[in-house]
């Protein structure tokens, strides 16, 4: 073992037994004095955060000091030029504690149990710029100061704090007394209170338990500090402070965490940008909101409140920010918050906070959260909400204006427990939110030309964006389904239109003889649909364009509806039913003349309902290497028999594994030695088998060679696909075969 690597074991055992034992710690300190040279304070190279000693500026921990508090901080002061820096601190509220250059010295700073007296306790040791270590050990009344594993100082605590701090200590400073708000103390032009300093490892225990340990890191560009316990990121509350902060070369760089970017809307001209949840909040709700601003409210030309929702669910439940600060909504009941979020604090863009509304809560429903410490709380709110409007993420519903925020998730808890979490996710090309724990579904912005414009960013944006299984045309081929529509059904296509646009007779995704159809006709700038020859082309008023959908023609209830997301942005009534028989199968990709009207689009399902029972349901399929549609009611196979080979891709992990394996029931005889079974999942890297629960080799490739095995038993066979879902391997649902094994027959031959 190196000399330096022996000093740093030895350090950290030391350390480690100050905690446990200070007589144990002291004579392990001695041990490892006489063991090692004296030598470096440390080096310099390793990883920490750097303060460039700016007025007024620090790092919040969020660690309130208290009666069983230990800290441990490893650090280097670059400057002593200022007779009053401080390193950390928490100062002038009960109890205060702190460690600083004092008067050319260092020292620690405490209080009397009552706060009646402030106690500077010199190390004795002239302030310098090497790198040390100190603790401060409240349970056992001491503080120490270590160079090189040895304890320099020791310093005596005037006494046990009765109260916890009111406000958390800060790293490179001291916090102020401005309400619940943190600041952070300036002091006199020639006594800054912030510190020049590199701190390399900051440690806080509560008894005996470490309860923050926060190793240097730049996280999406921006210095601060991981707690490795909670898992959580660091830094400077504002745009101002954080200039006064940078890193080592050495410290660790991650990207940010993934979030989705609303581009905001300041013209309140109809832009719909928000994320519509489906839950509709009540007087148990709490809702969560984790956000950062792209860009700083603007400080000129507007006139009043001029409102930007974070969300909202009408004028009952909502949080909002504006010119003058920010404020909340519950019940019909405006508010701000105590001490008042001015709109200095909120011009600073990509600072991440968490906004909370908490109805469950009433003393103090509303709050903000920023790097981890609640520094501004509401007033007490009013009885309960009662309202019917679903709760909207980034906006309000009107269409008016909008901040531009960056996302990166919301949680929605019900007394208590958590009901839905929405995540930043990318599916199909469109950025939105997938709701992890509640029903699992994906939203985005309501209308398709919105939703584009919405995009992802940090730890999200590099993901391939893999796709559910979709079968794609390039204009020259049709599908005939073989299905006859009538009265009594409904159709369900989810659809990617590849052009957005349609020239000469028009573009047909569904059709039979014009009783029925979804197009792009020529010339036309939405989506259409004709239900009968009384209303042929009917508009869904949607833009064309290329983002995914859903059309729903529902003959039995008369109704249309056009779904993007989760939202459905059109439901149109039909006034009549349809006059006229049908003549021909509906065709997909195509008009019901197989020449006519063909379209470039891609189809991950259709779904037909008689009486609102499933008739048939098509999912894209690969059938001996040709490529087509299984229904998965009627076990059939359709593909086309005229143009080019239609294209597969994507990815089946969403249960539509249930069709993936043929044969079904299959025979192989002692004769014949093998036989096969053939798996085949769109998106899939490669499958795994089992025969009767146990794993089996062979057939990565998804065709499998089964053998003969005696004793005349039928055996149960299951494949798993396994997809690459945002770089992970993820199985899907196994499907399963049964094989039987039949016997060799007899011939008898008579002579």
């Amino acid at each position: 073992m190196s000399k330096n690597n022996q000093r740093n074991v030895s350090c950290k055992e030391a350390q480690r037994e100050f905690f446990l034992s200070m007589m144990l710690a002291i004579a392990l300190a001695i041990s490892a004095v006489a063991a090692i040279a004296a030598g470096s304070a440390g080096s310099a190279d390793d990883a920490c955060i750097i303060s460039d000693g700016t007025a007024g500026t620090g790092i919040n921990t969020g660690f309130f000091y208290d009666s069983d508090s230990r800290i441990e901080i490893d650090y280097a002061f670059m400057s002593t030029d200022r007779p009053m820096m401080r390193l950390f601190g928490r100062d002038y509220t009960s109890p205060r504690v702190s460690f600083c250059v004092y008067n050319g010295n260092g020292a620690f700073v405490f209080d009397n149990a009552d706060h009646t007296a402030v106690h500077y306790g010199t190390t004795g040791l002239a302030a310098d710029t090497s790198r040390h270590t100190i603790i401060v050990d409240q349970p056992n009344r001491k503080a120490y100061f270590i160079s090189d594993c040895v304890t320099n100082a020791t310093v005596t605590i005037p006494s046990t704090p009765t109260a916890k701090a009111e406000r958390p200590i800060a790293l490179f400073g001291v916090t102020d007394t401005v309400g619940l708000t943190v600041t952070f103390e300036s002091g006199s032009a020639t006594s800054y209170r912030s510190s020049t300093a590199r701190i390399y490892r900051a440690k806080f225990w509560k008894g005996d338990t470490l309860v923050r340990d926060l190793e240097p890191l730049v996280k999406g560009g921006v210095p601060g500090f991981r707690d490795n316990v909670s898992g959580a990121f660091l830094t400077a509350e504002n745009n101002t402070q954080l200039a006064a902060f940078s890193a080592s070369p050495e410290t660790p760089s991650v990207p940010d965490d993934g979030y989705v970017s609303t581009p905001g809307n300041n013209s309140g001209a109809g832009e719909k940008l928000y994320f519509d949840t489906g839950y509709v909040p009540n007087d148990r709700t709490r809702v969560e909101l984790d956000f950062a601003q792209c860009e700083s409210y603007p400080e000129a030309g507007y006139s009043g409140n001029h409102n930007w929702f974070l969300f909202y669910a009408a004028d009952a439940f909502n949080m909002y920010y504006n010119k003058n600060g920010m404020g909340w909504s519950a019940g019909n009941s405006w508010k701000g918050f105590t001490p008042g979020v001015t709109a200095a604090r909120i011009q600073d863009k990509d600072v991440r906070r968490t906004a909370i509304l908490d109805m469950k809560n009433l003393s103090a429903p509303a709050s903000l959260v920023t790097v981890g410490y609640t520094n501004c709380v509401s007033s007490s709110a009013g009885a309960g909400i009662n309202i019917s409007t679903s709760l909207a993420i980034a906006a309000n519903r009107t269409g008016g204006s909008a901040g531009a925020l960056k996302i990166y998730g919301c949680r929605i808890f019900e007394d208590g427990s958590p009901v839905h979490s929405f995540e930043p996710y990318v599916k199909d090309g469109i950025a939105g939110l997938l709701d992890t724990i509640g029903d699992k579904g994906f939203i985005s912005a309501p209308i398709a030309t919105n939703a584009l414009k919405i995009v992802a960013g940090g730890s999200i944006a590099s993901a391939p964006g893999w796709r559910d299984a979709y079968i794609e045309s390039d204009g020259t081929q049709s599908i005939d389904t073989g299905i006859t529509l009538g009265a009594n059904m409904r159709t369900e296509i989810d659809f990617q239109h590849l052009t957005g646009t349609a020239v000469g007779r028009g573009h047909y995704i569904l059709a039979d003889d014009n009783h029925h159809h979804l197009y792009i006709n020529k010339g036309a700038t939405v989506f259409s649909y004709s239900i009968n020859n009384k209303h042929r082309y009917k508009s869904f008023d949607v833009s064309t364009d290329t983002a995914r959908h859903r059309a729903i023609i529902d003959e039995k209830n008369l109704k249309a509806l056009f779904i993007t997301g989760s939202v459905t942005n059109k439901a149109v009534s039909i006034s009549t039913a349809r006059d006229a028989d049908v003549s021909s199968t509906v065709r997909l990709f195509s008009y019901y003349v197989p020449a006519d009207g063909r379209s470039e689009v891609r189809i991950y399902s259709f779904r037909v309902y008689d009486n609102d029972v499933l008739a048939h349901e098509y999912v894209p399929y690969v059938q001996n290497g040709v490529v087509g549609f299984w229904d998965t009611v009627d076990k059939a196979f359709k593909t086309t028999s005229s143009g080019n080979a239609l294209k597969i891709s994507g990815m089946t992990v969403d249960g539509v594994e249930k069709w993936i394996v043929t044969p079904q029931n299959g025979k192989v005889t002692k004769g014949a030695g093998t036989t096969s079974l053939s798996a085949s999942a769109a998106g899939a890297i490669r499958y795994k088998w089992t025969r009767n629960g146990v794993p089996i080799s062979g057939g990565t490739d998804g065709n499998l060679t089964v053998p003969w095995r005696w004793g005349g038993k039928t055996d149960d066979y299951a494949v798993t696909a396994i997809y690459n879902v945002f770089g992970v391997e993820t199985d899907g649902a196994p499907v399963h075969a049964s094989v039987e094994n039949t016997p060799q027959g007899t011939m008898l031959v008579v002579r």
